[in-house]
């Protein structure tokens, strides 16, 4: 069986990978400009020289700016900032004196030659030698943001398995914490009514990843499209029209569905994990207060809950949900977003 490659050796080999490729790149600029094989026009000279000034510039900002920031610390080498200060000193001293007249590009090129072939050579050794450090010691922030991403999917993974064997998860959004299951999965969602102990003739809002998504399961007018495009994803649930073929249980064998598209990122991620769509409650008994944590949710439910995705929400408020199937929008509950910002937006 082969073995897969571990997401930090990935990153490394791609991190590094680039690095060797762009050293490879001025170095086959620096040695052909400085053997006379290429030969730049006099005001594609002129360009370069004021380009490079402002990168000298922004080297040398970088360096110090880097000294000063814990956060760009832990993202970024001093090393490699180290670096690659020389170059930028170099830059703004050799176009200073091209700029003012000093070296001829066209009288003198050799000495232009030389100094522009000099930094390129010297960028290219630098960049090998970033590629071969950083296969062997990445930089912290890398090695830290993969590890994350990692862990990321892994949680994912766990809770698309306790989906895929009709259970129940929670997991954040922008607004409360929120229970979910696949939308088509029925012995699901008879669980989700059990352990919110909630009435079985109540519908549960579907959640979507993705604007695109919404007209597979709904019929949208222009009030719909006006509002979805300026308050989704975001704290509105809307419902809509539902279009047929859906399962019973989502619309209680009716013609309306609600839907929502979280803006929380965490949500976001999960739901683009997930291959379909999920029918999703507060994570609360029925009338109670609903969760804001994932701990809340341990506390509230106890193992009934599949698998809980980490997290926490933003605010301890609902989503607004605004009916649309009739011919006067209605407020079926309040939330983050107001009636008198979606009718200034139907007014456009």
């Amino acid at each position: 069986m082969k073995k897969k490659m571990d997401y930090v050796t990935k990153a490394k080999l791609i991190y590094s990978g680039e690095l060797i490729f762009f050293s490879l790149i001025f170095l086959t600029i620096g040695t052909l400009e400085m053997t006379g094989v290429l030969h730049i026009k006099d005001i594609v000279i002129t360009i370069f020289n004021w380009v490079t000034l402002f990168g000298g510039t922004w080297v040398i900002i970088d360096f110090f700016w880097l000294l000063f920031s814990k956060k760009r610390q832990a993202k970024n080498s001093i090393l490699d900032k180290a670096c690659l200060l020389p170059a930028g000193i170099y830059l703004i001293t050799f176009d200073l004196i091209a700029l003012i007249g000093q070296i001829s590009k066209t009288d003198n090129y050799d000495y232009y030659r030389f100094g522009i072939s000099s930094l390129l050579l010297y960028l290219g050794c630098v960049y090998i030698f970033q590629g071969i450090y950083h296969w062997f010691k990445p930089i912290p922030g890398l090695v830290e943001g993969i590890l994350e991403a990692e862990a990321m999917e892994k949680e994912f993974g766990q809770a698309e398995e306790a989906l895929n064997n009709h259970g129940v998860i929670a997991f954040p959004t922008e607004t409360v914490m929120g229970l979910a299951v696949y939308y088509d999965d029925v012995e699901a969602y008879n669980k989700l009514n059990q352990i919110k102990r909630r009435p079985e003739d109540k519908p549960y809002t579907m959640m979507v990843k993705k604007v695109g998504e919404i007209a597979k399961y709904a019929v949208l007018d222009i009030r719909a499209q006006k509002i979805i495009k300026n308050f989704m994803p975001g704290a509105i649930t809307l419902l809509l029209p539902a279009k047929e073929g859906l399962p019973e249980h989502v619309t209680h064998g009716g013609n309306v569905i609600g839907i929502r598209i979280p803006e929380n990122k965490k949500a976001q991620e999960l739901l683009e994990f997930l291959e379909k769509p999920v029918l999703v409650p507060s994570a609360n008994r029925s009338g109670e207060k609903p969760a804001r944590t994932s701990e809340e949710v341990k506390e509230i439910f106890g193992d009934e809950v599949d698998f809980i995705v980490e997290g926490s929400a933003e605010t301890d408020i609902p989503s607004t949900i605004i009916d649309l199937t009739g011919e006067e929008i209605k407020v079926v509950r309040e939330g983050p977003i107001t009636l008198e910002q979606i009718e200034e937006v139907l007014k456009r």
